[in-house]
């Protein structure tokens, strides 16, 4: 779908050693006009996609292996200062000292999961104004 000129379209990544997972989300969220999405199979894969791009929202599991999920908080802390960071896990124990701005227990919803993206960035723009 194209996006009017002069709007950029919101960038998201998300995160996920789970390759089903992340096709359910790039296919339900790719329909958001508004919105590019982004997947990366892995830690390893979403500190690439971080350096090489700039995301408005990062979505991540926790738990995965090798690089996990508290690794991408702080590199997107870090590349994206603005983004907003968001888990989304299916694990409820080791929460502890977790950096995001939300974190969403699976399973979630799409359409709760648009509204938390869509509320965040909400709030994001707000802040951004004063």
């Amino acid at each position: 779908m194209a996006v009017p000129a002069g709007c950029e379209r919101t960038r998201i990544l998300f995160v996920d050693d789970d390759p089903q997972i992340l096709n359910a989300m790039a296919v339900a969220l790719a329909y958001h006009r508004e919105w590019h999405v982004e997947v990366a199979l892995g830690g390893e894969a979403g500190l690439a996609a971080l350096a090489r791009a700039r995301f408005d929202v990062v979505v991540t599991d926790l738990h995965m292996p090798a690089i996990d999920g508290r690794v991408i908080l702080a590199a997107a802390k870090e590349t994206h200062p603005a983004a907003v960071r968001l888990v989304l896990t299916g694990a409820t124990r080791g929460m502890d000292g977790v950096d995001a701005d939300r974190v969403l227990i699976k399973p979630c919803t799409l359409a709760y999961l648009r509204s938390v993206i869509d509320e965040a960035l909400l709030v994001g723009r707000r802040a951004a104004e004063r």
